[in-house]
C-alpha cells in the first residue's frame, strides 16, 4: 500500500503544479488569433519546408494537466513542440529537444525565429533578442525584448538538460 501511496502523491503534486510553472511567464497571448494548425502552416511556409513540423494534434493528457488546450507537434528531427492555447490564441509554446543533437538545436533556433516573425517582431527586435546577453541561472537562460508591433514583452527561456532540454516562448505586458 505504501508503494502506491508515494506515486499517487507525486502525481497529484505534479497535476497541481505542472500546468502553472510555464504559465507563470505567460500573462498574455504570444500570438493573437492564430490556431495551432495555422501556426504550423506559417512555420513550414516561412522555413520553406512543408514537412518541417507535423500537423498538431490535441494532447488530452497535457491539456488536463495544464488546465487548457494543448496541441502537440514534432519536427523532422524529433523536437516536440507543445502549443498552449486559450481559445483562438497561442498563449505560449514550449519545445523539448536534445541539446546534443545539432539538428534538433537548429530546429529550435529556426522555430524561435519563425515564432518571433509570427509575433510581429521587427528584424531589429529579432536581432536584438538573438544577440543579447542571456540572464543565466545555472543551466537556465532567459532573454526578453519588447515587441513594439504587438505591444508586449516576448520572453525566451531555455533550460539545458540533455535530452530533456526545453525552450519556452511566452509574452507579458511591458
Amino acid at each position: 500500500m505504501k508503494k502506491l501511496f508515494l506515486p499517487l502523491i507525486c502525481a497529484m503534486l505534479l497535476a497541481l503544479c505542472g500546468g502553472r510553472t510555464a504559465q507563470a511567464f505567460a500573462t498574455m497571448p504570444l500570438i493573437d488569433n492564430v490556431s495551432p494548425a495555422e501556426y504550423v502552416e506559417f512555420v513550414n511556409t516561412f522555413l520553406e519546408n512543408p514537412s518541417f513540423m507535423r500537423a498538431p494534434t490535441h494532447d488530452l493528457g497535457a491539456s488536463r494537466l495544464a488546465g487548457h488546450d494543448v496541441y502537440t507537434s514534432r519536427t523532422q528531427n524529433g523536437t516536440i513542440v507543445q502549443l498552449h492555447t486559450d481559445g483562438e490564441n497561442i498563449f505560449y509554446l514550449n519545445a523539448t529537444f536534445n541539446e546534443d543533437n545539432e539538428d534538433a538545436v537548429l530546429d529550435v533556433s529556426s522555430l524561435s525565429v519563425a515564432t518571433y516573425i509570427a509575433c510581429d517582431m521587427s528584424e531589429s527586435e529579432i536581432n536584438a533578442i538573438i544577440d543579447m546577453e542571456s540572464v543565466q541561472e545555472g543551466n537556465s537562460f532567459t532573454d526578453s525584448i519588447y515587441c513594439s508591433a504587438a505591444q508586449r514583452m516576448i520572453t525566451s527561456r531555455t533550460v539545458l538538460d540533455g535530452t530533456n532540454s526545453t525552450v519556452v516562448l511566452s509574452a507579458s505586458p511591458n
